[in-house]
């Protein structure tokens, strides 16, 4: 699943129903070429996408990440609603291009 969000993309993966991957790019494609870094990955997770009006939800039988779409925040939650991790209203991440 893949979602414009403010300054780019991201793409989340269910790894399983405890792992979300999620890539950001700015650019208008992901790279999808291998990679050194990360070990191939078969999917085996179902994702769940309810698009809001100021987010996004995503939901496994386990998680649910709740992107904010016009900083990017995300709010991390167990499959009952508790909070796990939750980065600022202003997004949290700051993001640099590569020199």
């Amino acid at each position: 699943f893949s979602v414009d969000i403010a300054g780019g993309k991201l793409r989340l993966r269910a790894i399983d129903d405890s792992i979300i991957h999620v890539v950001f790019t700015r650019a208008e494609t992901f790279d999808d070429k291998p990679s050194s870094h990360v070990l191939p990955q078969k999917l085996a997770g179902k994702i769940d996408v309810v698009k809001q009006i100021d987010a996004i939800d995503i939901r496994t039988s386990r998680l649910r990440l709740i992107i904010n779409k016009s900083t990017g925040a995300f709010t991390w939650m167990d499959h009952q609603g508790n909070l796990l991790v939750r980065e600022p209203e202003s997004g949290g991440k700051h993001l640099r291009r590569k020199p």
